[in-house]
């Protein structure tokens, strides 16, 4: 199966945010396999700049065109996938007022316990809180902290209490490990790297 992902940039970035692909992998996996599908394990392998297409893994690929992999969980067992760029440009963009999910914040050394709950989806939610926490705890760097990979135990819960992450590895200066954790619970790891345009 394929599908392309119709996914508008966030201004002003050039490239198609990895929260927005993984929302639409999602969505996607619901409306093949049935609404209780979610994404177990999200990899970014490089930005994506053009409009994206996601194969499951009996799909041909060009590995070149690459940008992601994908591990979906559903009632049948874990389907794999691959996005991939296509090469048309992306025409579509929206304002993306991510400060706005990071109003009322604690932050600790190493960690992050998020204040207001806000519209946005999970995971935007998340990354902007990994992010947020990467830029006010660690060193300075040249370049900048994105969200490389995700890795889950269970659905992104929806909910109104709010998420805590916290780095649990460092792997150098330049890519890190973090646990998620919702109601107390350890429901996955984010991990967020250095890029340098």
């Amino acid at each position: 199966m394929k599908k392309i992902l119709e996914i508008p940039l966030k201004e002003p970035r050039k490239y198609i945010s990895g929260n927005d692909l993984f929302d639409a992998t999602e969505a996607t996996f619901q409306g093949w396999v049935g609404d209780t599908a979610f994404v177990e394990s999200f990899v970014m392998r490089k930005m994506a700049h053009s409009v994206c297409e996601l194969r499951t893994a009996d799909e041909p690929v060009n590995d070149a065109k690459v940008v992601g992999q994908v591990k979906a969980r559903t009632t049948d067992g874990l389907h794999k996938g691959y996005i991939v760029e296509t090469g048309a440009p992306v025409t579509a963009s929206v304002p993306y007022p991510e400060q706005d999910m990071l109003q009322g914040y604690e932050l600790g050394q190493d960690s992050i316990r998020q204040g207001d709950k806000s519209e946005f989806t999970p995971i935007e939610q998340i990354v902007a809180l990994t992010k947020e926490m990467h830029y006010r705890t660690q060193a300075e760097i040249s370049g900048k902290w994105i969200f490389i990979q995700l890795d889950l135990n269970q659905a992104l819960p929806e909910g109104p209490s709010p998420f805590e992450i916290k780095i649990v590895n460092k792997l150098g200066t330049k890519l890190t490990i973090s646990e998620i954790a919702y109601e107390d619970q350890l429901i996955g790891r984010i991990y967020f790297g250095v890029y340098n345009p």
